[in-house]
């Protein structure tokens, strides 16, 4: 196989042969010509007496790309086409949160063990730039405690559609804390 003419499913296959995380198989891809749907993860840690307005966080956790789900895409397809559904706007978006460690698969329609007040509405519009759209929400000192162990976005207050699952340890959150977590989904 000629890297410079692989296709997505030798991408996968090159990734798993040499043992590349998921940032390098995608930046392969997009070498490759690839257009790739990718989502990340963004966790700002303040002190519960934080003025949010201006404070810097404790800690911030960066991850590794997220999985599109199965349910997520077609409802995409569904939208773009023109076809009925709940939007994943300002006033139906939901950052969901959980402890759930089983790997994010393709099938996945809810996350495998969401917190107590680990779904909250994302805080605005969600913010479109080039070929990127960001969804934003506020964990306050009383939700969603506990390790954070998976995240995705959902469009709705108590059930709805999970576009995309990221399982991995951002770490334990507390009532001392307040958490903003952030989902950005690309193209390109």
């Amino acid at each position: 196989m000629n890297v410079e003419r692989a296709t997505v499913v030798d991408t996968v296959a090159i990734q798993r042969s040499t043992r590349m995380s998921k940032s390098e198989a995608i930046d392969l891809a997009r070498q490759c010509g690839a257009i790739v749907l990718e989502g990340r993860a963004r966790i700002e840690k303040f002190h519960a007496d934080d003025d949010l307005t201006r404070a810097t966080p404790y800690e911030v956790v960066d991850t590794e790309p997220n999985l599109l789900l199965t349910a997520g895409a077609n409802l995409m397809w569904t939208l773009l086409s023109g076809g009925s559904g709940t939007v994943y706007n300002a006033s139906n978006a939901r950052i969901a949160v959980g402890s759930g460690t089983t790997a994010a698969a393709a099938s996945d329609t809810t996350l495998q063990t969401q917190h107590t007040g680990g779904r909250q509405q994302v805080t605005g519009a969600p913010v479109i730039a080039t070929n990127t759209i960001t969804y934003q929400a506020s964990f306050g000192t009383s939700v969603a405690n506990g390790e954070w162990r998976e995240i995705g976005l959902v469009n709705h207050a108590s059930a709805g559609v999970l576009f995309n699952r990221l399982v991995t340890n951002m770490g334990t959150k507390t009532n001392q804390a307040t958490w903003i977590a952030s989902l950005t989904l690309s193209a390109g």
